[in-house]
């Protein structure tokens, strides 16, 4: 049998899990409905943490190149730790100019 244990806050509140941002991501986390004070469990600080180091290696620069009569962009492999595998449907908008959002297809 599964006990589940609730979180409390320091004013009585209790935690439940939400969509959070956090640096410019949306994660999930623990939010007090009494007071809004966000807080991670351990399991969520490690996604949180992986999330970011994944952030920060494809910010790094890419060159568009000529694959037959197509261009691409390649991706780096520690992404395929999140979903992005050879084969998966992607979706982009135009958001500005010169900036794009893509993202995975459910």
């Amino acid at each position: 049998m599964v006990v589940s244990r609730k979180l409390i806050c320091e004013c009585g509140g209790v935690y439940k899990e939400k969509k959070v941002d956090f640096e410019g991501f949306e994660v999930p986390a623990m939010v007090c409905f009494g007071c809004d004070n966000e807080t991670f469990t351990i399991a969520q600080s490690k996604k949180v943490f992986q999330l970011m180091n994944t952030h920060k290696l494809f910010e790094r620069r890419r060159k568009i190149i000529k694959v037959g009569s197509s261009i691409a962009i390649t991706l780096p492999k520690v992404l395929q730790q999140h979903g992005w595998k050879p084969g998966t449907p992607v979706q982009w908008t135009r958001v500005s100019n010169k900036k794009w959002n893509l993202e995975l297809v459910d």
